[in-house]
């Protein structure tokens, strides 16, 4: 079994997390960490979708930086109790087409389960448009058609993979990350403790559950 699909890794991982957080919020966040364990592994929801005990959700979104020619793709994977696992900001030179942005992220996303998290079962965007394109069969021969029919046939590829829509609130951690490729130039990944410019918003994430 992996390290963090054993619930009291996880649990330690939250705690520690939480402390280095801010230490001036000592009470907070210890009632954050009490709540989280309140409900069962099996009965918690994120954004809206259930997962089962030991699943990962990875969420995607896009930003576009005009100026320098090029878009962020930021990705964040959590589990069924909403704990951090991985994080990755992509920096894609060239792209200032959000359209194509969010799905080049889609992309990414799928690449990245394929080679080391098999356990994610939700991906979650709020790009409506990509999503009704990733779910509807018909043919687009244009480049955005073309990336969308490589989404689908790696996605045919992971079992038990299914996209889902979120609003742009329920998808902030994304989106920090995203814009986050504003000021890197290469590509980032973090495993078990996540970058700390994201925290406050994971654990506004953990507290709105």
């Amino acid at each position: 079994m992996k390290p963090f699909g054993m619930l009291s890794r996880l649990q330690c991982l939250k705690w520690c997390l939480l402390q280095k957080i801010s230490s001036s919020n000592g009470v907070l966040l210890t009632i954050l960490y009490q709540k989280s364990q309140l409900i069962p592994a099996d009965r918690r929801m994120i954004s809206g979708n259930h997962l089962l005990r030991g699943s990962f959700k990875l969420n995607i979104d896009a930003a576009i930086f005009e100026n320098q020619r090029k878009a962020g793709l930021g990705l964040v994977i959590r589990n069924d109790l909403g704990s951090f696992i991985a994080a990755r900001v992509v920096s894609v030179q060239g792209i200032v087409d959000p359209l194509l942005a969010e799905t080049l992220g889609v992309r990414e996303a799928l690449s990245w389960i394929k080679a080391k998290f098999p356990e994610v079962q939700t991906i979650e965007m709020d790009a409506l448009l990509v999503y009704n394109a990733l779910l509807n069969d018909e043919e687009d021969n244009s480049y955005f058609g073309i990336l969308i029919d490589e989404c689908r046939f790696l996605a045919k590829e992971l079992s038990n993979l299914k996209f889902s829509w979120v609003r742009r609130s329920t998808n902030q951690v994304a989106h920090t990350l995203a814009k986050a490729a504003s000021s890197s130039h290469v590509n980032v990944e973090w495993s078990y403790f996540p970058p700390l410019f994201i925290s406050n918003v994971l654990l506004a994430d953990l507290m709105n559950e």
